[in-house]
């Protein structure tokens, strides 16, 4: 998946290459009622990279449910201070698992808000890739849709036909 991520970026010519990071920590399941932390990742107040913020939270124990809590998450943004990555107004049409892939299907605010340019779009994606994929057991990569169709970019920068793994290079 990383030479794929790579071999795009720099045919584009749009980004640096970015590798992929395949691990993923090794939580226990948890019950319904259960308190836990998970790692949303939000911009830097430069807007350069990514953050992980603690939330704690009643962890729901079917995983649709989590990931569809982290999602509204990170749409709702920063609990204090800038680095938003998704548009105010975006929201999730629908959420599911095809096997180790989680497949997000935004609706069309989360491109017209967009503000644009190559590193907010490379944080948006990654923010959503590596909060899902660094909380979520089984989940070694994410496909972004919009509209229930593919789409080529987010905002006319990174291709978003690939599914993507976390990318711990865009975190400080």
């Amino acid at each position: 998946m990383a030479a794929t991520i790579a071999a795009v970026a720099l045919v584009a010519g749009f980004c640096p290459p970015q590798r992929g990071y395949a691990g993923q920590p090794d939580t226990a399941a948890v019950s319904a009622a259960a308190q836990n932390t998970v790692h949303l990742y939000f911009a830097d107040r430069r807007g350069r990279f990514l953050h992980a913020r603690e939330r704690v939270f009643k962890h729901p124990s079917d995983p649709l449910a989590l990931g569809r809590a982290i999602l509204g998450m990170l749409i709702e943004g920063p609990r204090s201070g800038p680095g938003r990555t998704l548009p105010a107004g975006s929201q999730v049409r629908a959420f599911f698992i095809d096997g180790d892939t989680a497949v997000v299907d935004f609706n069309e605010a989360v491109r017209e808000k967009h503000p644009g340019g190559c590193r907010t779009e490379l944080l948006t994606i990654f923010s959503v890739v590596n909060s899902l994929v660094l909380n979520m057991d089984g989940v070694e990569q994410v496909r972004i849709l919009i509209e229930g169709r593919e789409v080529d970019t987010l905002a006319g920068h990174i291709d978003l036909h690939p599914a993507y793994a976390a990318d711990m290079l865009l975190v400080r």
